[in-house]
């Protein structure tokens, strides 16, 4: 009888090692976060690419030479590099397998054709760059596999110049500069951040210019991007939607170019220039807002990320991703230590009711 009278004691315990004790459900959902970046440094005489962690410690020198490299672009899973290599005197986009420790850089493109500013899709399966053809006078956008192998010449352009593509985050718009003739009563160029689709149709100019220049989409529908304001005025990150609105995205005369958003998109990376030279900082809204934001931002921080300082100037950020378990919602059940703590007070308590009943049943 008291054996029978023990089993809800026993279920009690049961339940509530299953209310307590049991793991959330597993969490399949992830989130891209950024875990340290790439760069240009100076430090070594010829420019070079290192790696970093986001504190800028932990470096690490990913290209070897005597020639200059730059331009550094990280395939969307972090196992490739492309990036410009000026070996024989003239710019070719290299290939840089991470993974293998062994492996040499490739050469995507040869000479006699000139090229830099590459970059990925974001599947990884296309890159861009721009490139001078021979006996031509202006930069053309070109796409290709990672290999070199089936290239396709999307712009077309006679009398002026494009650089700096980039793909949207879906794939389906690339963002570059176009520089052109200024014509009429102003001489130079103008430089204007322009979108075309991923065939290289519909072209048109996002931005007016005159210099704007380094699109970094944020989202599918805004560009980042930096303008020219002179030297007495500085240079400042702007963001411009598809319907070509614009809102400031640093403070005011200051040199920052090169604007890399961070994937949470609370921030970007940036080249900053000052008197003592290039280096990176970290620009985020002071209220640390989206920078999708339409509310006018109150002001920005402006954080710069420390390197070494045997590393010269640094410029030409690219972050390390990586995905990362997405955060946890509520209902993720209490700490197991705490479970056993309650369980084992809960089995106190039964063993001292059984206890007393056996006594007065005796």
């Amino acid at each position: 009888m008291w054996a029978m009278r023990g089993a809800p004691a026993a279920a009690l315990v049961g339940a509530m090692l299953i209310t307590f004790a049991a793991p959330a459900a597993a969490n399949t959902q992830t989130r891209v976060v950024a875990t340290g970046f790439v760069a240009v440094t100076t430090g070594t005489g010829p420019m070079q690419i290192f790696s970093f962690d986001l504190q800028g410690g932990h470096e690490k020198r990913l290209t070897q030479g005597t020639a200059d490299r730059h331009y550094p672009s990280l395939a969307p899973d972090g196992t490739r590099l492309l990036y410009t290599g000026e070996d024989g005197g003239l710019a070719e986009v290299y290939l840089l397998d991470l993974v293998d420790p062994s492996a040499t850089p490739r050469v995507i493109t040869k000479a006699p054709i000139t090229a830099n500013s590459a970059s990925w899709s974001p599947d990884g399966a296309t890159i861009l760059y721009s490139a001078l053809l021979p006996r031509q006078k202006a930069y053309q956008i070109f796409k290709s596999h990672p290999d070199g192998s089936g290239v396709v010449q999307l712009t077309h352009t006679g009398n002026s110049g494009n650089a700096s593509p980039v793909f949207s985050p879906d794939g389906s718009r690339i963002a570059y500069i176009n520089g052109s003739p200024a014509g009429g009563k102003t001489s130079g160029l103008v430089d204007r951040i322009w979108l075309m689709d991923s065939d290289g149709t519909n072209a048109r100019p996002l931005t007016a210019g005159p210099r704007d220049a380094y699109p970094a989409w944020l989202n599918t529908n805004t560009v980042l991007f930096a303008r020219s304001f002179g030297a007495d005025r500085g240079t400042q990150v702007f963001a411009v939607g598809l319907d070509g609105a614009e809102r400031a995205l640093s403070p005011a005369g200051q040199l920052l170019v090169e604007p890399k958003p961070l994937p949470d998109g609370r921030g970007y990376g940036a080249t900053q220039s000052t008197r003592s030279g290039l280096g990176l900082v970290k620009v985020e809204r002071s209220d640390h807002a989206a920078l999708t934001s339409t509310v006018p931002a109150a002001g920005f921080v402006v954080t710069p990320i420390e390197v070494p300082p045997h590393d010269g100037s640094v410029f030409t950020l690219d972050w390390i991703l990586v995905d990362a378990p997405a955060a946890r919602g509520g209902g993720a059940g209490i700490p197991v230590w705490l479970a056993a703590a309650i369980l084992g007070a809960v089995a106190l308590a039964i063993a001292v009711l059984v206890g007393l009943r056996r006594l007065r049943r005796t």
